[in-house]
């Protein structure tokens, strides 16, 4: 078994390089030596590491994700309802890999979900607010 300083040395460049990919993606910035990426790279890393975040409410997470799915039924998007069920369900049961090496496996894995599906279902939603403007 790795040791706690060798784990989380490897942790923080795993998570430096998906926040490189994660600037990339987003900012559409490609050049590691353009300013603006060193900008954005620095804001999005200090975000992660002195951020504290606070607990998701998985009630209120998954009552969003079914009110969702209920609007989507009642403006008859019975395709949409059906593919929000079903990637929702397979996301929520998907495993969360690089998580599993951090004691507490489960609970943080829960807790890395339900954090994402608040974010995803806080985007559908104004998705959806915006579609019947």
């Amino acid at each position: 078994m790795a040791r706690p300083c060798l784990l989380w040395s490897r942790l923080d460049r795993q998570q430096e390089q998906d926040v490189r990919e994660l600037v990339r993606r987003v900012a559409g910035l490609r050049d590691e030596a353009d300013p603006d990426f060193q900008l954005a790279l620095h804001f999005v890393l200090s975000n992660f590491r002195f951020h504290h975040f606070l607990d998701v409410n998985s009630h209120k997470v998954e009552k969003t994700i079914e009110g969702i799915y209920e609007k989507f039924i009642i403006h008859s998007d019975l395709s949409k309802a059906a593919s929000w069920k079903r990637l929702t369900e397979e996301f929520l049961n998907a495993s969360l890999p690089s998580i599993k090496e951090i004691k507490g496996e489960h609970h943080a894995m829960t807790k890395a979900k339900v954090g994402v599906m608040q974010l995803q279902a806080k985007e559908h939603q104004r998705l959806l607010a915006a579609a019947r403007s």
